[in-house]
């Protein structure tokens, strides 16, 4: 954190954490220290944080932990919501994306493409609104 905060650290704790921080942050995992850290980078604003905050940072669930590709955060309109959802259904669920498709469109591209090259074969591209194939 002495690079996120400099001085202002050594000002509240001096050259060594204390002995609370060092517990506390010993039973987070690295990938909850990795996300704590993250959110202290891009939205954190003010000082050094105190325990409870930092810990809270760490632990708490929110979008930034989905991949950016289906994070709706990162969307920029409802259409592009909507799209990356179905993205995220025809990876995590193939059959149920076949039946979303087919319920809204029988005769839609996406469904032909599918049948032609299957649903790993396939995928939306967002910036030119188009479902490709990969042959």
């Amino acid at each position: 954190m002495l690079g996120f905060f400099g001085d202002a650290l050594l000002r509240k704790f001096d050259a060594e954490p204390p002995e609370e921080w060092v517990d506390a942050v010993g039973m987070l995992n690295d990938a909850q220290i990795s996300t704590g850290m993250k959110r202290l980078m891009l939205s954190w604003k003010g000082g050094p944080p105190n325990l409870p905050d930092f810990v809270r940072l760490c632990r708490a669930v929110g979008p930034d932990e989905r991949a950016p590709l289906t994070a709706d955060c990162f969307s920029k309109s409802s259409e592009e919501r909507a799209m990356r959802r179905l993205e995220e259904q025809r990876v995590n669920d193939p059959a149920g994306w076949l039946k979303t498709m087919a319920d809204h469109d029988p005769a839609c591209f996406a469904l032909q493409l599918a049948g032609k090259h299957g649903t790993e074969g396939i995928w939306y591209d967002i910036p030119n609104r188009a479902w490709r194939s990969a042959a």
